[in-house]
């Protein structure tokens, strides 16, 4: 699986902590919807024991 993040806004080299909050949400919003899809829907990944198999 391959996605892409993206981010548009200013990205300051020294950022406060609000500023971070706000890249960090940005990005948050993004990553609820990828892990909606296969295999990251399902809970198992998270077992060293769980192998991937694509249907």
């Amino acid at each position: 699986m391959k996605f892409t993040l993206y981010y548009r806004g200013q990205l300051p080299p020294n950022a406060g902590p609000d500023a971070k909050r706000a890249i960090r949400n940005e990005l948050m919003l993004q990553l609820r919807d990828v892990w909606k899809h296969q295999p990251l829907d399902k809970k198992n990944w998270l077992d060293p024991e769980y192998e991937y198999t694509q249907q």
